[in-house]
């Protein structure tokens, strides 16, 4: 039995694929190490090792096939570009925009989300906070327990979700849900989505001003996006109105918190539910003392049974991966949209300056320019046409996280070459800058001219002046 015991704990064979488990699911502190029970693969856990996250990373980078997160651990391009061999990315979280989707479908990466496993709870989440809104049973309970029921008057009535109209941002799986649960309390459904739906009775609003003026209650459902950042602002809760209530159990960046506090606070609106915050997991300290709110914390989609369900899944898509069969959950990436024009001098604009901090750099230095796929070539006369813009990969995540200084020169020497589009840096001898946001096609092509940059424009700094 001693044998037995001892060989149970002895680590898996070296030849077993690796995963990295970049940010460790909630799941871990309920499963613990039996979270996973699977012979196929073993796992890196950085955040178990002394060793900074980056020079982990570096480390390991040739032998990690998968990465296993959670939503609070993002995948991004220059943690991608670091793993040659990582083939599939997979998320213990329905939401996935802590996931460069563009960087996993450029490099053929995998991606695997929790499917739709906790649709049912986060619908029975909105639906129990939308009732204690309306009921009050939070202030209630408050009430009872601090002693108020035998010296103050009789409790505030609350207001019956019988009957209500609501409206759902968002009719995904979990939109679905909601919808579903309302209906037996015979409640009035509208939604807001990127489309309507072919065969649901519901009736679609295609703009969610228009949706929360037709409801008494306002459900957010929606996946966080560029385009549902903020998308619930001072005008949607205004168009709420002083009877309203709203519900987010998506993500807290969809809601515009500074709005919602003030309205809150004066009482523009009648409530709030909320699982979910812009910055968690700090809370805005008005929404405190408030009565009309009710409060969880990102825990609309936690149960037992569900995080089980999770447990099989995860294991399921990473055993699925390393003997080459379908995934079980996979995230479809061939339908990702390109930024369109607008949008793609939207995202050249957001930086207020062009930057090269030179003073330091070998002559002859080469850095990488990459074209990112998700940002669209367009019919643009000019230079936004042939090179549009971009990211400093790995000589600049080199730096950014402290690596040049505790690690000395860049493991390739004066020469950084990864794609065909690199630029040479060494006629510019001095730090120079330009006031970007002023920038057209004829002053962007004289710039690249007088610098010698051919090929593509660098939005970002690399700060070299103190090494």
């Amino acid at each position: 039995m001693a044998v037995a015991a001892e060989n149970q704990f002895q680590p898996p064979p070296n030849d077993l694929p690796y995963v990295l488990i970049l940010k460790p699911p909630t799941a871990f502190s309920i499963f613990g190490d039996h979270f996973f029970d699977s012979p196929k693969f073993q796992f890196l856990k950085p955040f178990e090792s002394p060793l900074p996250l980056p020079h982990f990373l570096l480390t390991h980078a040739q032998s990690v096939q998968a990465i296993l997160t959670s939503a609070s651990g993002s995948v991004t391009a220059d943690t991608i570009r670091l793993l040659p061999r990582l083939g599939l990315v997979v998320t213990t979280s329905q939401g996935i925009n802590h996931i460069d989707l563009s960087e996993c479908r450029r490099r053929g990466i995998a991606v695997a989300g929790a499917g739709t496993i906790f649709s049912t709870d986060c619908a029975d989440s909105a639906v129990g906070l939308l009732l204690d809104v309306l009921r009050k049973v939070s202030a209630g309970n408050r009430y009872v327990k601090q002693g108020l029921w035998s010296s103050q008057e009789n409790y505030p009535l609350g207001y019956k979700l019988g009957g209500k109209q609501v409206g759902i941002v968002g009719l995904g799986s979990i939109g679905t849900e909601v919808a579903k649960r309302l209906e037996a309390f015979h409640c009035s459904i509208s939604y807001n989505s990127r489309s309507k739906k072919p065969s649901v009775p519901y009736t679609f609003y295609p703009n969610v001003v228009e949706l929360a003026v037709n409801c008494d209650a306002l459900i957010i459902c929606c996946a966080l996006t560029n385009e549902t950042h903020h998308l619930i602002g001072k005008e949607v809760l205004s168009a709420l109105g002083k009877d309203g209530v709203i519900i987010n159990i998506a993500r807290g960046p969809i809601i515009d918190e500074k709005e919602l506090v003030q309205c809150l606070i004066k009482r523009e609106i009648r409530g709030a539910g909320l699982d979910v915050f812009e910055h968690e997991p700090d809370v805005p300290v008005e929404l405190l003392a408030l009565d009309n709110v009710v409060m969880s914390p990102h825990n609309a989609v936690c149960t037992t049974e569900s995080l089980e369900q999770l447990r099989k899944t995860v294991v399921g898509n990473f055993e699925a991966f390393f003997s080459n069969q379908p995934l079980l959950t996979p995230v479809p990436l061939d339908d990702l949209p390109h930024l369109s024009e607008s949008r793609m001098y939207k995202k050249l604009l957001s930086s207020n300056k062009l930057i090269w901090h030179t003073g330091k750099l070998k002559d002859m230095m080469l850095v990488e320019i990459l074209l990112r796929l998700d940002i669209a070539v367009t019919n643009t006369a000019g230079v936004f046409s042939a090179a549009v813009a971009v990211k400093i990969s790995a000589a600049g995540w080199y730096v950014r996280h402290g690596l040049w200084s505790a690690e000395g020169d860049y493991p390739l020497g004066s020469k950084v070459i990864i794609s065909p589009f690199s630029v040479s840096l060494h006629k510019l001898h001095t730090t120079r800058s330009w006031d970007f946001m002023g920038l057209n096609d004829h002053s962007l092509a004289n710039l690249l001219t007088t610098s010698n940059m051919s090929e593509g424009i660098i939005i970002g700094v690399i700060d070299t002046s103190n090494k």
